[in-house]
């Protein structure tokens, strides 16, 4: 399969689109790390990995301390090996209008989605680079799940608006430091997507 041989870190994969992200890999053939601050998250997408025949591991770790996302990629390392894709996926949304909003908010979501990223792509950019200059692999993948509305804000999330935009310009300045060690980086943008979170946002 596409994925063979490849060992995949997923962040954020909670009961919507990360979850179903490391399913998708591991039925291309990755071995995949799911990792949540919720270790029941992790573990559930693990568990629905192996149940369909793939192979996963369940990591629990806080991506906005370093330490942590440290601890974490050591356990994916000694469980699996070198890793070769990680995908940003961890996000928080917290849906109040500007006015309403307080700096704890702002500052919450921004360094979930924001300085999460930064962290976990940094640590993964640097085992990546390792690997590659030891020729253990011979390149790295690294995807940033974004949002449209990084572009079209939707009302009420400031500061997850400003989040979005913001690891755009991230994996764009990844894309353009990384490529010389061997490492592609993407971003994907997507829309609304019918998860239960998203669908508290509407009316019923």
């Amino acid at each position: 399969m596409l994925l063979d041989g490849k060992v995949a870190l997923v962040s954020g994969t909670g009961p919507n689109i990360g979850a179903e992200i490391a399913r998708i890999l591991a039925a291309n053939g990755a071995r995949v790390a799911c990792l949540d601050l919720n270790e029941q998250y992790a573990q559930a997408a693990a568990i629905s990995i192996n149940e369909a025949g793939g192979k996963a591991i369940g990591v629990a770790a806080d991506i906005t301390q370093p330490e942590s996302v440290e601890k974490a990629i050591q356990e994916v390392l000694g469980a699996f090996g070198g890793i070769q894709l990680l995908v940003n996926n961890a996000a928080i949304s917290d849906r109040k209008s500007f006015l309403e909003a307080d700096l704890a908010d702002w500052r919450n979501v921004l360094d979930i989605i924001l300085t999460g990223t930064f962290i976990v792509s940094q640590q993964m950019a640097r085992q990546m680079v390792a690997q590659v200059q030891s020729g253990e692999t011979p390149s790295g993948k690294i995807i940033i799940m974004s949002s449209i509305h990084e572009q079209l804000p939707v009302k009420g999330s400031a500061p997850y608006n400003m989040a979005k935009a913001a690891i755009n310009h991230l994996g764009r300045t990844l894309a353009a430091e990384l490529a010389e060690h061997h490492i592609n980086v993407n971003i994907v943008n997507p829309g609304w997507i019918e998860t239960e979170t998203s669908m508290t946002y509407f009316d019923p």
